[in-house]
């Protein structure tokens, strides 16, 4: 009897009279039957479902890393060609020139891998074996309440700090925004970041984590993949020094095609763009093993402890908001809301904003130091402030679903049953 393996005594389906279940019943055997054990009882000897998310993690960080310098190329090859053919005021195709011309590799890395995610996104669904109705969504009636809810609690309160922030002088407001530009941009980031994230985080993935284990497990789980994939971003790359940084700005606005013919004639030429302390990402120096280099840099990065403790928790407390959001509603639009809110005001806020040479200097950290954990960051999803204000923000979350209660008494559970459910 002490012979089966571990997968087996842990069967909700043994019959045998001695299981050492009750005595193995915690967070260690709910992790190892959450990662390795299937969904519901089948034949199949494969990975469960969270390691199976895992591994398309890998794959789409391993391809995006690969395509990055493809699309690099790619992308100042068809810039050139555009510029001399003198095709640059031509609509639609003189935009896409300048655009292909002005964004520097960090931009096409973080492209690559938004395109491996969606291009691998349909193979995995396969692999899984899932259907829309696997995933636990149900009619919303009150979809357009809770998505305008989700905008104005989210929104609101990020408005309110980042003026708190221009009043201690973490912030600077700039001279003459273009705010018809800046609310465009931000309005597209924020329908693009929310539906996308949203279907794939906390519907898919958390549909897919509900199917196999306890709510509580899988909302940890899917949060955790939520924060860690969102510290997976290119660093800036652009001159920091801020004289030269708005020579460069301008430039790219009146002149752009003079970078696309450098680019397309002499990289070397357009090397001066980039911040010294990451020359080797400028453009002469791209070649096909940049996206991995530009990968462990991303890592290096974020294994400073200050960093990584201050962005981590902000981005998990989000993703938990978002989860617990999406299970009590059974439906994704308070989590696309809430998305929306945040991102719209976050790109409004950066877009009108300079960052002052205190906070710059670490005056906002902890102990006054560069190495300290920052009670605010140069985003505004870095730093402790901000984790206050995401806790503020749950209170008002729960207060909306305790007032839509009312709305719906027969509000429908948004967790299918775990196929263990027996065993707990």
């Amino acid at each position: 009897m002490l012979e089966r393996s571990l997968p087996e005594a842990l069967s909700p389906h043994s019959k045998s009279a001695f299981s050492p279940v009750p005595a193995l019943c915690d967070p260690c055997v709910l992790l190892f039957k959450f990662l390795f054990m299937p969904s519901a009882p089948t034949t199949s000897t494969g990975p469960g479902p969270i390691l199976k998310i895992a591994l398309y993690l890998l794959a789409v960080l391993l391809l995006g890393a690969l395509l990055a310098p493809l699309l690099y190329f790619s992308g100042k090859w068809l810039a050139g060609i555009i510029v001399s053919f003198q095709q640059t005021t031509t609509p639609v195709i003189g935009w896409i020139a300048q655009k292909f011309t002005v964004h520097e590799f960090d931009s096409y890395y973080n492209r690559a891998f938004l395109l491996s995610a969606l291009g691998l996104l349909w193979p995995f669904l396969k692999w899984m074996g899932l259907q829309r109705q696997s995933f636990g969504l149900r009619k919303n009636p009150l979809k357009l309440a809770d998505f305008l809810t989700g905008v104005v609690l989210s929104g609101g309160l990020l408005a309110l700090m980042g003026l708190a922030l221009l009043q201690t002088g973490a912030f600077t407001a700039k001279p003459a925004p273009d705010w018809g530009t800046l609310l465009g941009q931000a309005t597209l980031a924020a329908c693009g970041a929310a539906l996308l994230e949203e279907w794939i985080f906390r519907g898919i993935f958390l549909g897919v984590a509900l199917r196999a284990a306890k709510p509580w497990l899988a909302i940890l789980s899917v949060s955790a993949l939520f924060a860690i994939l969102h510290l997976i971003q290119a660093p800036d790359l652009n001159i920091s020094e801020r004289t030269t940084r708005q020579e460069l700005s301008t430039l790219r606005k009146t002149n752009w095609p003079l970078l696309a013919n450098h680019h397309a004639s002499d990289p070397a030429k357009n090397d001066w763009i980039t911040d010294p302390s990451l020359i080797q990402f400028a453009p002469s120096k791209i070649n096909a093993t940049s996206g991995l280099a530009m990968t462990a840099e991303i890592f290096q990065r974020n294994a400073r402890p200050a960093l990584f403790v201050s962005e981590f928790l902000t981005l998990f407390a989000i993703g938990l908001i978002l989860a617990v959001a999406r299970l009590r509603t059974a439906s994704l639009a308070l989590p696309i809301g809430l998305h929306a809110g945040w991102v719209l005001m976050n790109t409004l806020y950066m877009g009108s904003t300079l960052t002052t040479r205190e906070l710059r200097r670490g005056a906002f950290n902890l102990g006054g130091s560069q190495e300290g954990i920052p009670l605010i960051g140069q985003q505004l999803k870095i730093g402790i402030i901000p984790l206050g204000v995401l806790l503020l923000t749950a209170a008002a979350v729960f207060g909306w679903l305790h007032l839509r209660r009312k709305k719906l008494p027969a509000d429908p559970a948004a967790v299918p049953a775990p196929a263990d459910a027996s065993s707990s």
